[in-house]
């Protein structure tokens, strides 16, 4: 739940073990998000998905969040961040200018194995020693089990 007065309190905390700063990495799209919606008395879903999202990821957004007291210091770190991220993307970005074949060099599989829809860790994939049918699909049978690399980072210590 985003606190009703801002997450201003948390800036210099902003990991903390409830799931501000690591479910909302960053506390200004939090922020931002928590101010677009308590400045309407309804929000429409799917009809405003482009004014929320644009409301809170247009850098207009971000520059005026800059110059509030607290703010400043917070998203200089976050940009420095993110700045790893948007280097990702771009490697990974699709020129629709060119057609597949000559593209092809990009949509290499083994390369195509390391793009990600979401940033993290890669799951660990675990075979089982004989195939498991399940509960719900007991027509399906698993052979394997994919892991989130952070459990496994647990397990392991």
């Amino acid at each position: 739940m985003i606190p009703a007065q801002g997450v201003e309190g948390y800036l210099g905390r902003g990991k903390g073990p409830h799931g501000l700063g690591t479910v909302y990495e960053d506390l200004a799209d939090l922020e931002l998000t928590r101010r677009a919606v308590a400045s309407q008395s309804t929000v429409n879903i799917p009809a405003q998905n482009r004014e929320l999202v644009e409301s809170v990821y247009h850098p207009s957004r971000r520059t005026a969040l800059e110059h509030e007291p607290g703010w400043g210091p917070y998203l200089a770190e976050r940009n420095v961040a993110n700045l790893g991220v948007d280097v990702h993307a771009r490697e990974v970005l699709l020129d629709f200018d060119q057609s597949y074949t000559n593209a092809c060099a990009l949509y290499d599989r083994a390369r195509e194995e390391h793009i990600r829809t979401r940033l993290g860790d890669d799951s660990v994939r675990v075979e089982l020693p004989v195939p498991v049918t399940g509960y719900y699909a007991p027509e399906q049978q698993a052979e394997f089990v994919d892991l989130p690399f952070y459990w496994v980072q647990r397990v392991m210590g």
